[in-house]
């Protein structure tokens, strides 16, 4: 025997009362979070999208050989977690995003801070900055193999160009949130300019250093997955590649997927860490 919850009476049209019932899936559904709503929603969509291409593909809508399965690509991760060539792509591409990291994230800051400290140069290099933001960084490719040759140090040079422009900008707009009058009461209090900057300034621009060091990382990844994919010099780009030009979409949409859980996971990690360096901070 079931219990139901029951809403308020209503008359129906005697006069009479009828009370409603609620489904227990209802229930169960309101007393869920929005967050929780939204992540359920996420998932049934994910599930429903896998199921319509599993069907499409099995029935003859897409042509597997091309697109491949959802099954098929869960089947081909115990082979890839088992090749010796998959993990040694891995360790090439991981150890050259920590490293382009690194680099970009190291000099990105470190001219930022030049920036906001001297508005004449703010003011002569910033403009160029926000320029090649919004240029496709893929352009200066050949340059790059110009200038550094065709080898893993090239890429891991470029992936640190494709991130160090992103540190810059966002560690120069984190000097617009250091408040005037802060500067004004430790300047009339004789507090000396090293104090100002170590207990004003750098606490204060420490949202854009850390949204520009999640930026570099960020941009690393992408510019040594995109040199890997241009240029052949081994990583997880060339490997995807090579199983692309062999119709392999089964390992490709693989490759694919732990690349994007990896820089998912690595989102998470990253925002944890900033929030309990910043908690300190109001949320607002």
């Amino acid at each position: 025997m079931t219990t139901t919850d029951q809403s308020p009476a209503r008359p129906d049209d005697r006069g009479q009362p009828v009370v409603a019932s609620t489904p227990g899936i209802v229930r169960r559904w309101h007393s869920l979070t929005l967050r929780s709503q939204s992540r359920l929603v996420l998932v049934l969509v994910l599930v429903l999208v896998a199921l319509v291409w599993e069907i499409a593909s099995r029935t003859g809508l897409l042509n597997a050989q091309f697109v491949s399965r959802p099954t098929a690509i869960v089947a081909s991760i115990p082979e890839l977690l088992a090749s010796e060539t998959v993990r040694a792509a891995v360790i090439a591409t991981v150890a050259g995003v920590l490293v382009a990291a690194v680099y970009g994230t190291v000099i990105g800051i470190v001219l930022g801070y030049v920036m906001g400290f001297f508005a004449i140069i703010r003011a002569a290099f910033f403009g160029p900055a926000l320029f090649l933001l919004s240029v496709p960084k893929s352009i200066f490719i050949p340059i790059f193999l110009v200038f550094f040759g065709l080898n893993r140090e090239t890429a891991i040079f470029y992936g640190a160009f494709s991130g160090f422009i992103y540190v810059i900008v966002n560690v120069v707009a984190g000097f617009d949130l250091i408040r005037e009058q802060d500067l004004r009461i430790a300047k009339a209090f004789g507090a000396k300019i090293h104090h100002r900057i170590l207990d004003i300034v750098f606490p204060a621009t420490l949202p854009g250093v850390f949204a520009g060091i999640w930026y570099g990382v960020k941009g690393g990844l992408q510019g040594i997955l995109i040199f890997e994919f241009f240029v052949s010099v081994g990583g997880l780009g060339a490997l995807i590649t090579q199983y692309s030009n062999e119709l392999r979409t089964d390992r490709v949409f693989a490759l694919t997927l732990g690349m994007a859980i990896f820089a998912i996971a690595l989102g998470a990690i990253w925002t944890a860490i900033e929030r309990r360096l910043a908690k300190w901070r109001p949320q607002n």
